[in-house]
């Protein structure tokens, strides 16, 4: 179940349809445990994304920061810290190489 959540999330992102694609993949749970863990989750996704505006998806992982600090730690080990604010428009331009690429 966790997995299936984290693969979605980090695929489809959050918006209003997160909750109604996350029961749709969900087995029938005998166990009360799991059913909690499951009611948790969903009720989690409905609050969350009764935020969203209709037609919106939001970021949901940390994905898109994690790969920002590793392009920064590669920048980093290339040039001196007085280029610094030349190394942080080279994460922006990165960011934006890799989300139309």
């Amino acid at each position: 179940m966790t997995r299936t959540i984290e693969t979605q999330l980090k695929t489809r992102g959050l918006n209003q349809e997160s909750s109604t694609i996350f029961q749709l993949h969900q087995l029938t749970i005998k166990t009360n445990s799991l059913v909690n863990f499951q009611i948790k989750v969903l009720d989690y996704l409905t609050v969350e994304s009764s935020q969203i505006q209709a037609e919106h998806t939001c970021l949901a992982t940390s994905d898109v920061i994690e790969s920002l600090f590793g392009k920064y730690k590669q920048f980093s080990s290339r040039c001196p810290i007085k280029q610094i604010g030349q190394m942080i428009l080279s994460i922006s331009l990165s960011y934006r190489l890799n989300k139309s690429g």
